[in-house]
């Protein structure tokens, strides 16, 4: 159902009849007024009002044509391709863009070809800063990836962004769903050695336990690869050292992670934020 809007436009003293579609659910309802002076601007600019011109502007960052687009009556989900504007703007960290175009509509959680969405994306190229908006305007954060099973958290810690993995962490995300293998982000993380990224998943409520297919534990990548201070902090969360024992002494190197498993410290308290295991979906 199209409703037509008469616009008067300026200049020549021509009167344009011009039919806007009824906006979709979510999306900004185009103003007349305003959609005729942005599309004044826009051609006084030399910029043709195309989808592909407004897909340019998107990947470009420009953020003032973004708007005299929108203003105009583009449609903010529309590029020139399958992928679509906000997971242009996303993954190249125009976060302005970001916002413009979830402030005209555009689907938070809307994917491109490949079954991919803007936050998906964001995690990849790590864009926190965009992950963080795209969640507040309701981006899933536990969404899994098309034919991996991983988690944005856990393509957080695969590619080395903590800052993204923290701000996944405050904005909902699940610390214990797990990937194709079973594993979780901690798993990761204790492979890796980042303190601060099981800090923030312990503080969370990820379990020190969490068992991958091959039969492996954040606390045996932990002290397989001799990452001293992530041993200690999976041991003090309630990593089981009991019922790997044998192959946890065995795997020490160093005398200080020796040291470690033979007087492991208290278990401190669990995190009150914790959440229950579970496979991702």
């Amino acid at each position: 159902m199209r409703r037509p809007h008469v616009l008067a436009a300026l200049g020549l003293g021509v009167t344009t009849l011009i039919a806007f579609p009824a906006p979709a659910a979510g999306k900004r309802a185009v103003d007349p007024a305003r959609a005729a002076s942005a599309r004044s601007t826009l051609e006084s600019k030399g910029l043709k009002f195309t989808s592909e011109r407004f897909a340019g502007a998107v990947r470009n960052g420009k953020v003032d044509e973004v708007n005299l687009y929108l203003d105009a009556g583009q449609d903010p989900d529309s590029g020139d391709g399958d992928t679509p504007p906000l997971q242009e703007a996303a993954l190249r960290g125009h976060v302005e863009v970001v916002k413009a175009l979830l402030d005209a509509g555009a689907t938070p959680d809307k994917k491109d070809g490949n079954g991919a969405t803007a936050l998906q994306e964001a995690v990849v190229q790590r864009q926190a800063a965009a992950v963080k908006v795209l969640i507040a305007a309701g981006a899933n954060p536990n969404l899994a990836y098309k034919g991996t099973g991983d988690t944005p958290l856990i393509r957080a810690s695969n590619v080395g962004s903590v800052e993204t993995l923290i701000v996944l962490l405050d904005g909902g995300a699940d610390p214990n769903r797990l990937d194709g293998n079973g594993a979780s982000a901690l798993f990761a993380e204790s492979q890796k050695g980042s303190v601060e990224g099981v800090k923030a998943l312990l503080a969370k409520g990820a379990d020190p336990n969490n068992r991958a297919a091959g039969g492996g534990t954040p606390l045996m990548m932990a002290v397989v690869l001799d990452k001293l201070e992530v041993a200690r902090l999976l041991l003090q969360a309630g990593a089981d050292l009991k019922k790997d024992a044998t192959v946890l002494k065995a795997s020490a190197q160093s005398a200080e992670m020796k040291k470690l498993l033979a007087n492991p410290p208290a278990k401190k308290p669990a995190a009150a934020a914790g959440k229950k295991k579970g496979a991702s979906k």
